[in-house]
């Protein structure tokens, strides 16, 4: 998943003579490089504005590459904003929406009754699902049709003089497993990216052409 940035270099040629023109393929190389990193701050801040608590990890998965000088000559010279292969593996379903089916058996989606970490995922990940099944009190299984990880009923204290117990509570849901997650369209990437692009490549262009003027003189 990526955004590719070009731009033609009309403008430049116009503005360049002589040995000045040397300086184009540095000049629109550096103003596309510039404008992708541009553009990959102005992802990273959206996506914590149009996402649940997106994880550190999550959004330093938008990266950006250069523009090569050297791909001038070839007519491919572009920078580019993309996100990495392990991140965009969920995100995609962020940015496209769909139904998302698990790589093993379920998808586990944990409940208000278990503890989150500050993003509003299962603190441990697969670690901590372990660890809840070695607590005596839980186990794993399909109750009323729901699969997932449960907690048995905590029983009440014996009553003075009786025999019973003052009631228990009912089973909690931990954790639930998922076959598949249905999943609406909430981060705008390709939007968000094309109109940075429109709104930062023309200034940046501009002083990377100003830059390569000076140093020609």
């Amino acid at each position: 998943m990526q955004i590719s940035v070009k731009s033609d270099v009309d403008k430049a040629l116009k503005s360049m003579r002589g040995l000045q023109r040397k300086q184009i393929p540095f000049a629109a190389a550096l103003g596309l490089t510039n404008t992708a990193k541009k553009v990959m701050k102005v992802e990273q801040r959206m996506m914590v504005k149009q996402l649940d608590r997106p994880t550190p990890f999550t959004v330093k998965g938008v990266r950006w590459q250069g523009a090569n000088k050297a791909d001038f000559k070839l007519g491919r010279l572009h920078s580019r904003i993309y996100l990495m292969p392990k991140q965009a593996e969920y995100l995609r379903f962020q940015i496209e929406g769909g139904t998302r089916t698990p790589k093993g058996t379920a998808i586990a989606v944990p409940t208000s009754n278990v503890k989150l970490n500050r993003y509003g995922n299962l603190a441990g990940g697969q670690g901590r699902i372990k660890r809840l099944l070695a607590k005596k009190n839980t186990f794993q299984g399909t109750i009323n049709g729901v699969a997932g990880v449960w907690q048995r009923p905590t029983r009440g204290k014996r009553s003075r003089g009786g025999s019973g117990t003052i009631g228990q509570s009912g089973l909690k849901l931990l954790v639930a497993y998922e076959s598949s997650t249905q999943y609406q369209p909430r981060f705008d990437f390709y939007g968000i990216g094309e109109r940075s692009v429109r709104t930062n490549i023309g200034k940046e262009m501009d002083k990377a052409i100003a830059r390569a003027l000076r140093s020609a003189k």
